[in-house]
């Protein structure tokens, strides 16, 4: 009897665990199509949805960590192009720094360039009556 009641544990598990993995993809997924369609906010709450299912999944089974770190990486880089698309470059730049640890990707350093570039201009935009200001006002006219 107890062979059994084991069996069956194991087998509901690796159901609930096989699930919560196409959750995961799913919902990354979903966040990629939100970030073409220009849905940031959607993009970030399936991203985060997808992160806190991979924590699940990190709890349950720690044996497979190198296929949670890539879809951890997935997620995190999503959300954090999605931040950027919201103009938080802020936020964006110290998420992505973050992932460094998780992903070599190219696109990676691309996007942290994006933010600094980003950030550093409006760094000069916000330091008052400088030449660009001027050059504002005079192209707006």
């Amino acid at each position: 009897s107890n062979g059994r009641d084991g069996d069956f544990n194991n087998d509901g598990n690796s159901k609930m665990f096989k699930m919560k993995e196409e959750e995961v993809l799913s919902l990354s997924n979903r966040a990629e199509v939100w970030l073409r369609l220009g849905a940031h906010g959607k993009a970030i709450e399936d991203a985060d949805a997808a992160m806190a299912s991979i924590h699940l999944l990190q709890e349950l089974d720690r044996s497979d960590q190198q296929h949670s770190n890539v879809a951890m990486a997935k997620a995190l880089f999503r959300k954090g192009r999605a931040l950027m698309g919201l103009g938080r470059y802020h936020e964006a730049l110290v998420l992505l720094h973050h992932l460094q640890h998780l992903s070599k990707d190219p696109h990676l350093f691309q996007a942290m360039a994006t933010c600094k570039s980003r950030l550093a201009r409006r760094g000069m935009n916000k330091r008052g009556s400088g030449p660009a200001k001027n050059l504002r006002r005079a192209g707006s006219s």
